[in-house]
């Protein structure tokens, strides 16, 4: 059985490119490796930080997150406040030996990363450590799968890349692309190009499909077996960072983030208008570009 793990990974790239094997590439640096049953994923912000989105889309899927321990500085620390926000329960800094780590968790005193794992040890024992981890099993839920890459493929059509974030992916199985609400069928599978007949949740893919057209996709659509709901104008349960405080204006432009998509709107109190329709999820990340840190806090949409 496939042990899919998938990690967010910053300002480590020379430690992983001892471990992995680079794939795609675009402002997002993804890695893989097959090692035994496990199929590791690693996600880099290649562009960030001067692209928001990039940090924001490449933490997304993460099982786990890893930071550099021994390059403390306002990246970071954003970077810290995006897996807090997101909820990122389990995570490493990677520090050498000599790193005197007192300051990195003072730093973080009071957040989710004060309880990451300080790691020391060579890359390929942190192989090992990383094919400990487990995914928590979940009763049966609705399959859903987001796309990050998607292109066409002579004769096979339109491929799409991504990660089955809930249920289970079969073959064969239709689905409708969010957004554009295009209804396309699953012609295969590949992960870590084998074929399968099903995909598990966190497994990252490759799908050829039937029907369906790139141009009605983009990063961030998803695709299930029933229509998603949308939302344009709505209110919402607003929560502001402890780091944010009394940087949001809470009149005026921002930008909603979560399942790999960046989206403006203006908020009025907790009244937000989208630029254009957003898909319905339990909360967004808020984001003001001009503020620092630029990820402020979230956005519960409320019935």
């Amino acid at each position: 059985m496939v042990n899919s793990i998938n990690i967010f990974a910053f300002g480590i790239d020379e430690y992983l490119r001892k471990i992995f094997k680079k794939g795609t590439e675009s402002d997002i640096t993804i890695y893989n490796r097959k090692e035994g049953d496990n199929f590791i994923t690693v996600l880099t912000p290649l562009r960030f930080p001067d692209k928001l989105s990039a940090l924001t889309d490449s933490m997304f899927p993460a099982d786990i997150v890893v930071f550099n321990g021994d390059t403390i500085n306002k990246d970071l620390g954003e970077a810290i406040i995006c897996a807090e926000l997101m909820k990122k329960k389990k995570g490493y800094f990677i520090c050498s030996p000599e790193t005197d780590t007192t300051r990195l968790k003072k730093m973080f005193s009071g957040t989710l990363a004060s309880n990451y794992e300080i790691y020391t040890d060579q890359p390929m024992n942190f192989l090992s450590e990383i094919c400990k981890f487990r995914r928590d099993e979940k009763g049966e839920e609705t399959t859903s799968v987001i796309i990050d890459h998607f292109f066409k493929v002579k004769s096979v059509g339109t491929v799409i890349l991504g990660f089955v974030t809930n249920g289970k992916l079969s073959r064969h199985q239709d689905l409708i692309v969010s957004y554009s609400d295009s209804k396309v069928q699953v012609r295969s599978i590949q992960m870590n190009d084998i074929d399968f007949e099903d995909a598990d949740t966190g497994s990252r893919v490759g799908i050829a499909l039937k029907g369906g057209d790139t141009d009605d996709m983009e990063r961030g659509s998803t695709l299930t077996p029933e229509k998603p709901q949308y939302l344009k104008t709505f209110s919402s349960k607003i929560n502001i960072h402890p780091m944010a405080k009394g940087k949001f204006n809470e009149n005026g432009e921002i930008f909603l983030a979560n399942n790999m998509r960046y989206q403006r709107a203006r908020i009025s109190g907790n009244e937000i208008e989208m630029d254009s329709k957003i898909q319905k999820l339990p909360y967004y990340l808020i984001l003001s570009p001009n503020t620092s840190p630029r990820i402020i806090g979230t956005a519960e949409p409320m019935e």
